[in-house]
């Protein structure tokens, strides 16, 4: 027999105000290279371009399994490159720990940022990132 589970949408919304919950204070990095395969591996190329420090809260509450991260201040790109990835990680208080990454793009990508060509000392801005769970 085939699985085929689904969620509410009060439980798609609980799960994901779980996962971004987690989120709060914690960092989000942009990324030159190939995303690794899950935020548990480490990245094995390409460089750290920026880093952004996480509001708390870091997104808004859920509506049907679908949560918005909050405003988030433009950074000084540290290094230059062209971004392919991100990922978040839970604050220092919670561990750093690596929790969710994904695609960035200036379309069609997980996140979008202003340009994916970024230059050392220029600013680099989140346009929109928002967190979907399945079911």
């Amino acid at each position: 027999m085939a699985s085929n589970p689904h969620l509410s949408n009060g439980s798609k919304s609980a799960a994901t105000d779980a996962v971004t919950t987690r989120l709060n204070g914690g960092t989000v990095e942009i990324r030159s290279g190939t995303q690794p395969a899950s935020p548990d591996a480490a990245p094995s190329d390409g460089a750290l371009l920026a880093t952004f420090n996480l509001p708390n809260p870091a997104f808004a509450a859920a509506v049907n399994g679908v949560a918005a991260i909050g405003v988030i201040a433009a950074v000084v790109a540290a290094a230059t490159g062209v971004a392919s990835w991100f990922r978040f990680y839970r604050s220092a208080a919670n561990g750093s720990t690596a929790e969710l990454d994904g695609t960035v793009g200036t379309a069609n990508a997980d996140m979008i940022i202003d340009s994916v060509n970024i230059q050392q000392n220029a600013h680099v801005q989140i346009n929109s990132f928002t967190y979907t769970q399945q079911g």
